[in-house]
């Protein structure tokens, strides 16, 4: 049986720009966010084989966030139904109904989700 810690988590940005956008409060929720997503794609059998921790700034205006970008190992079409239907709109939005409004606001300011496949 696959384990949710075979779903390899890179972390290609430093761990004080991730305390920095998130904070005490933040953390927790990126961490849970992780942990889940990985025990979702074990249980749900998805083809995802990794998630990416990226710092993202925006260039010309005073934003920048963490970006988790999905890894699937399938065809962009199927990859795209796993991320937005079942991944964006069911999973994060159960996750975003369970946190208070603060909590929210930091999940849907500071963490972004993007996808990438295998074609």
């Amino acid at each position: 049986m696959v384990k949710a810690s075979e779903i390899q988590v890179i972390w290609e940005t430093e761990r004080a720009t991730v305390d920095r956008l998130l904070g005490d409060v933040g953390l927790p929720i990126l961490f849970r966010l992780l942990e889940q997503t990985q025990q979702v794609a074990i249980d749900r059998r998805w083809p995802l084989t990794k998630i990416t921790v990226q710092h993202y700034q925006d260039p010309e205006e005073d934003w920048e966030y963490l970006l988790l970008l999905m890894d699937f190992d399938c065809p962009r079409m199927q990859a795209k139904a796993f991320f937005w239907d079942d991944y964006i709109r069911t999973f994060v939005k159960n996750i975003s109904k369970e946190l208070e409004i603060y909590e929210q606001d930091i999940l849907s300011r500071m963490i972004h989700f993007e996808l990438e496949s295998n074609p």
